[in-house]
Formats: C-alpha cells, structure tokens, sequence
C-alpha cells in the first residue's frame, strides 16, 4: 500500500465574525411544554352512554359518495378517529360532535381545492357515517403524581425546571449549529 501525502491549502479563517445569539426561553414556552408533557399522563374510558364531545375517540364506519355514487378510498370500516384532529376533511369531524354509539350520520363535506387526488378536488361529498364506539381521552391536572409518572422529577416546580432546561439546552445546540453553519459558509 502506498502512502501518498495530500496538501491541504487552509483558506484565510483567522477574523471571522460570527454573530452572537442568547439563548431566550419564554414563560409561554415552558407552559407550552408542560402542558403537551400532561398529556403524556391521560387516560380514556369508555363513552357508550354519551355523546361524542371535540377530543374524542369515535371507532367509526364510513361510505363516502360523490353524487350518489360511492368513491374509491371514501370508506373505513373499524377506523379509530379522534375528533378535532384535522385527520379528515375540514368540516367532517365537527359533525360528529354530538353523535351517540350506534348513530348514523350524514357528514356533508366539500373536498378542498387543492385537494391530493385532484378528481375530488372542490368536489361535495357525503359520507354515511356509523359511530361504533366512543371512547373520552381523560387528561389529569399536573400535580406531583402526575409529574413523578412522566418525568425525573418529584415535584411540579422541579418539572418546571427541568422543562426550562431541556428546552434552553435545545436551542443553545440549536445556536452552537447555527454559529458553526454559519462560520463555513
């Protein structure tokens, strides 16, 4: 094997300016943070007496028609939807809310101009809707409890520290990037 050497010329690095950045955490920011970690303790229970409220989760059957005439991936059957995600088209989960086990429903929907599969696109829809079974996301209020189940922490206070932190450390590696980005280019 030959051991050839490589010259390597360095181009002018010396006075590079790099501009200085702080690193800023906002109050609005950690209670962002706190309140999606919450959501990490919920739990659901069953809803079959109730009504289907925004949050959630109907098993669902669905046929969808455009102009009477069932269309190719318009249906589900068994399809787990939680209410309020955005998940189908606009307008179609807001009319569920309300819905009781056993319901059928027609969902009136207009399919969006700019629309994936652009023969429904700006096309109206209805879908015949079958609500199998409703299941309600329970969220627990953040306490100690909570906190010790999701997180190192023992107390809320100390949780909000640490979620100070992480998100702090997040940006400072966020910055460090940036600055050596920056410095190449």
């Amino acid at each position: 094997m030959d051991n050839k050497t490589i010259q390597v010329k360095l181009a002018e690095y010396k006075g590079i300016e790099v501009r200085k950045r702080e690193v800023t955490v906002t109050e609005q920011e950690i209670l962002s943070e706190m309140e999606r970690a919450r959501t990490y303790a919920s739990t659901t229970e069953d809803k079959s007496d109730g009504s289907a409220v925004m949050g959630d989760q109907a098993v669902i059957d669905f046929v969808g028609y455009i102009d009477d005439t069932p269309f190719e991936g318009g249906d589900g059957q068994d399809f787990p939807l939680t209410l309020g995600s955005n998940t189908f088209i606009p307008g179609f989960e807001e009319q569920l809310d309300g819905a009781k086990v056993g319901d059928q429903v027609d969902v009136r929907v207009s399919f969006p101009e700019n629309y994936h599969a652009k023969e429904y696109a700006g096309r109206e829809a209805v879908f015949k809707v079958t609500v199998k079974s409703l299941r309600a996301t329970l969220v627990p209020e953040l306490s100690d409890e909570v906190v010790a189940r999701i997180s190192p922490c023992r107390t809320v206070e100390e949780f909000r520290g640490y979620v100070e932190k992480q998100i702090r450390d997040y940006k400072a590696d966020q910055i460090l990037q940036e600055k050596e980005n920056e410095a190449l280019t």
